[in-house]
């Protein structure tokens, strides 16, 4: 058992002994990782390895974290590791029980980007564009995006995480907390307990096939299918709110148990956004400029919103508006934001965060919110799960617009990201039914 440190070009003598000294890309597969032992761990720093072969953990209990490759420091950074293509993992501990990867971006494996036994955890990590994105017993904080399955935990947890644009989001898990299912094919399939959960926008939300699923105070908005229940699966639903889903229940709906306390349509100020302006309207310049300590992959462009950025001519009347009320960071990609309503026509109220004060500029517009609404939740989605740097003081402020014409208040609120980690309260968005 020892402790190891690399980086893409290593330094020193490359002994990895320290930082002074540590391995290079080339020697990580061959060297570094045998060399940490079983119960070991091997620090990397936070860049991009392009790696010469599927990255195999040499024994049980043991670790790789990246770290921020200028101060060394565990702050979210991740590594990104890419297979090319050309391997079948880009970490693979398969047979290596209670071991743990942390702050790893997988990319562009052949079979599964992070590959972990069953007792092993994976936290604050990547895994996209591969036939498997995680494949974990206890998946924590992660993202996984473009893959056939987002998150697989093989009968584990899936807790505090996001998977969108898969085949299956999530596949095969005892439970699922906590999570965000967005624009997968099938957002959570095989799930024996979904809780507290937010499924939306994808074709089917939930699905099960074989395996009694509990589905608990959830909100499952803007799918074809909200639940799809297969001959020989059972599915017990309560508390959950159903909002825009084109068919609510699927396939044997026999075999879909109500218990009793869900919402059919009603407003929920946490998710009730029109489909179109659901997400925040950034993409990876925006966020490099008013975030610049965070890292964006450009693979993942988020503009959802492209559509209405560009400031508009004043040609109507602004709307008589008092700003912002409350403004509460909830996790490094999550805020919470209220206002009171404005008077006169409104036809969106625009949502500005900054790393410094007056963040009143299209650059610093997060999210446009349409309708009645007076509180949301603003879900930064990206590769950079840490979009905002913990202990930095954000700034935000709200502004009524009318077709262009804002009403121009300068009322900012501020607030400290305490770090990169989730808060379990922001991401669990459901509707605020008692259990």
């Amino acid at each position: 058992m020892a402790t190891k440190y690399a980086s893409v070009l290593g330094a020193g003598a490359k002994t990895g002994a320290d930082w002074a000294n540590a391995y290079d890309n080339t020697q990580i597969v061959g060297t570094a990782l045998p060399a940490i032992g079983a119960g070991g761990i091997l620090y990397i720093e936070a860049e991009t390895y392009n790696i010469t072969a599927a990255w195999a953990l040499p024994g049980n209990g043991c670790s790789v974290i990246a770290v921020n490759a200028t101060s060394h420091v565990e702050d979210g950074s991740r590594a990104i590791l890419n297979a090319g293509s050309a391997y079948n993992a880009c970490i693979d501990g398969s047979v290596r029980s209670m071991s743990q990867v942390r702050n790893i971006d997988g990319t562009a494996a052949t079979f599964i980007a992070i590959y972990l036994e069953t007792s092993s955890t994976a936290y604050n990590c990547i895994g996209r564009n591969s036939q498997y994105g995680i494949y974990a017993g206890s998946i924590v904080n992660c993202l996984a995006y473009s893959n056939t399955y987002g998150f697989f935990p093989n009968v584990g947890t899936v807790s505090y995480c996001e998977t969108r644009n898969n085949t299956y989001g999530v596949s095969t898990a005892a439970s699922v907390v906590g999570s965000v299912a967005f624009g997968n094919t099938t957002g959570i399939t095989t799930a024996r307990l979904i809780s507290g959960c937010v499924i939306d926008d994808n074709t089917t939300g939930v699905e099960n096939s074989s395996v009694v699923t509990t589905l608990l105070g959830s909100s499952i908005t803007n799918n074809g299918t909200a639940i799809n229940c297969n001959a020989g699966a059972f599915t017990v639903e309560s508390k959950n709110l159903y909002k825009s889903n084109t068919t609510k229940f699927g396939g044997t709906t026999a075999n879909i148990i109500s218990l009793g306390g869900s919402v059919d349509g009603a407003i929920d100020p946490y998710t009730d956004q029109p489909t179109e302006d659901y997400t925040p309207s950034v993409d990876a310049e925006m966020i490099n400029t008013a975030f610049p300590a965070g890292t964006i992959d450009e693979a993942v462009n988020i503009s959802y919103l492209n559509a209405g950025l560009n400031p508009q001519m004043p040609t109507s009347t602004a709307p008589v508006f008092a700003g912002i009320t409350k403004f509460e960071i909830l996790s490094n990609n999550k805020f919470y934001v209220a206002w009171t309503a404005g008077t006169g026509t409104i036809t969106s109220y625009d949502i500005y965060i900054r790393n410094a004060t007056n963040p009143f500029n299209v650059s610093y517009l997060a999210m446009r919110v349409k309708g009645t609404v007076t509180e949301t939740i603003v879900h930064l989605q990206g590769d950079a799960i840490t979009l905002l740097q913990g202990g930095t003081t954000y700034y935000c402020g709200v502004r009524a617009d009318n077709n262009g014409t804002n009403d121009g208040n300068t009322v900012e609120l501020s607030n400290i990201c305490s770090g990169a980690e989730l808060i379990q309260r922001m991401t669990v968005t459901q509707p605020v039914i008692s259990l």
